[in-house]
């Protein structure tokens, strides 16, 4: 099929954000499935120098004969503000997404917008040409866009839409309750590994290859260094236990410029790095706040690290007691008590690795992009 991706940050080389929708994108590619994406950037901070503006169009190779072509039309920036019921902003962006798609000139299968921003911006091409339109909701938060033009509403968008892949139940019921989606229309894929490059490898092997001492306790988080994501409340975890046989890996970067004696490595990895310091680690830690589908606690379960995260919807459809300790985000003793269990009882953190290798097993990128593809075909279907 030949597809459209519309998405507001598609990942480039050296701006490696929303990597989930990249992963998916390259499956799709691999499985011999025609991807132009459409990602409108901003022109104006290029302007002002603040980053260096991505090409317009690129070329990104997945493998020796599959490609996806990627599509970034230029957008001014513009106030975040609603005249007559139209947000200037996303009136501006709609028709630069539109225009584009209608410059390629292909006849698409479908659009899929990745998350409802994207979705609303794709509507009206979706509808002017007549194309079906798909799309992924994993926010972290879910709000409701401005509208791009006044023939919009939330009915029409709502009618217009086939189908919603939702990461998680959390998103699904969001979107229903929020009137942006009709509940038959949504089905839920939590996101999926690479399999062949997150894998359970020798930990003490891992170590060495990383210089990492092989006589402590090893939490790894893997998250930006945001409040939110709850790096120093793992630390303030670790203070109240006072162990100084547990160290710590923060994989990620980000606004927070925490410090800590227990810190072994802070910073950014390529992604094929990051499989060495998972399986390096003892124990994956992440209790963060608000999440659509967490994709780095995916790929520590198919590594098979044992999970300490948050008692919240958004964990419920991967994490449950046989792979995961669950608690408060925002309670440092429970978090210190979870971590201390896995540390104090071998047996136990055994039990958790061997359910966190089960489940990341049944969560592979290939069977996500597949079991989406279907989904998407029965929904066409239903509509022929």
């Amino acid at each position: 099929m030949i597809i459209g991706i519309v998405s507001l940050r598609y990942p480039y080389h050296d701006n490696m954000v929303h990597v989930f929708v990249k992963k998916l994108v390259d499956q799709w590619a691999n499985m011999g499935h025609q991807c132009i994406v459409v990602s409108p950037i901003n022109w104006s901070m290029s302007c002002l120098k603040v980053k260096k503006l991505e090409p317009y169009y690129e070329r990104q190779e997945i493998s020796a004969d599959k490609y996806v072509e990627v599509y970034r039309p230029r957008v001014v920036s513009l106030p975040n503000i609603n005249i007559l019921g139209v947000n200037i902003k996303k009136c501006v962006r709609n028709k630069v997404v539109q225009s584009t798609i209608e410059r390629i000139g292909i006849p698409f299968d479908f659009l899929y917008a990745h998350f409802f921003d994207a979705a609303f911006d794709a509507w009206s091409v979706s509808s002017s040409k007549n194309i079906p339109l798909f799309l992924a909701t994993g926010e972290s938060v879910l709000s409701v866009p401005g509208f791009p033009n006044r023939d919009f509403s939330i009915e029409k968008f709502r009618q217009k839409v086939c189908g919603v892949v939702a990461v998680s139940s959390k998103n699904k019921a969001e979107a229903v309750s929020m009137g942006l989606a009709e509940e038959s229309k949504v089905q839920v894929f939590p996101n999926g590994a690479n399999l062949s490059l997150f894998r359970k490898m020798d930990k003490f092997q891992c170590r060495e290859k990383l210089n990492l001492p092989v006589d402590v306790f090893i939490v790894i988080c893997v998250g930006q260094f945001i409040e939110r994501k709850g790096q120093r409340r793992i630390l303030q975890a670790l203070d109240k236990l006072g162990n100084d046989k547990i160290k710590t890996i923060f994989v990620g970067k980000g606004v927070d410029d925490f410090q800590h004696p227990s810190i072994m490595y802070k910073g950014t990895l390529i992604n094929t790095e990051l499989p060495y310091y998972l399986n390096a680690a003892d124990l994956f830690v992440l209790p963060t706040r608000k999440e659509g589908c967490c994709n780095a606690i995916i790929e520590a379960l198919a590594c098979g690290l044992p999970i300490v995260s948050s008692n919240l919807p958004f964990n419920y459809d991967v994490l449950d007691e046989s792979n995961s300790i669950l608690v408060d985000p925002d309670n440092i003793d429970q978090i210190a008590s979870a971590i201390d269990s896995l540390y104090q009882s071998s047996t136990l953190l055994e039990s958790l690795s061997a359910g966190s290798y089960k489940k990341g097993q049944q969560l592979a990128i290939e069977v996500r992009a597949t079991n989406i593809i279907s989904f998407i075909t029965e929904r066409l279907n239903e509509r022929k």
